[in-house]
C-alpha cells in the first residue's frame, strides 16, 4: 500500500471520508456484528448492539447502506422479513474490525458491567 502523493503530510478527503463514516459511534459495531452473521433481522442486530436504540440503529443502517457497506434485503412473505448483510465493500472492513478488537483486548478499557468501565 501507497500513500496518495497529493495527501502526503495532510489527511486526504477519501481518507476523512472513510473515517468520518466509520467513526461515527456504533457504526463499527454494527459492521462487527455483520461480519459474522451471514444475515441478521434487525431485532437481532439491535440485541447484539448493546446499548444501541432503535432509532440509533435504523440511521446507522442506513448510512452503511447508502455508502454501499450494508445491504438491506427484504422478502416478500407474511409478514415481510427485513434482513441486513454485508456487501463486498462491507467484508473488505473485516481486518480492520479485527485490528481494532486485537488493541481492545490489550490496550482499552476494561467492563467490569455493562456501562462501568475502568481504566488498564
Amino acid at each position: 500500500m501507497s500513500l496518495d502523493p497529493n495527501c502526503v503530510g495532510r489527511v486526504c478527503g477519501r481518507y476523512h471520508a472513510a473515517a468520518d463514516l466509520l467513526c461515527k459511534r456504533w457504526s463499527v459495531s454494527v459492521v462487527a456484528v455483520l461480519i459474522s452473521s451471514e444475515t441478521i433481522r434487525f431485532n437481532q442486530l439491535r440485541d447484539a448492539v448493546p446499548g444501541i436504540s432503535p432509532k440509533l440503529l435504523v440511521e446507522r443502517l442506513r448510512e452503511l447502506e447508502r455508502a454501499g457497506v450494508v445491504e438491506r434485503r427484504i422478502t416478500a412473505s407474511h409478514p415481510i422479513l427485513v434482513e441486513y448483510r454485508l456487501t463486498e465493500k462491507g467484508h473488505a472492513l473485516r481486518e480492520i474490525v479485527h485490528a481494532i478488537q486485537v488493541w481492545a483486548d490489550r490496550w482499552g478499557p476494561s467492563v467490569r458491567a455493562e456501562g462501568e468501565r475502568t481504566r488498564r
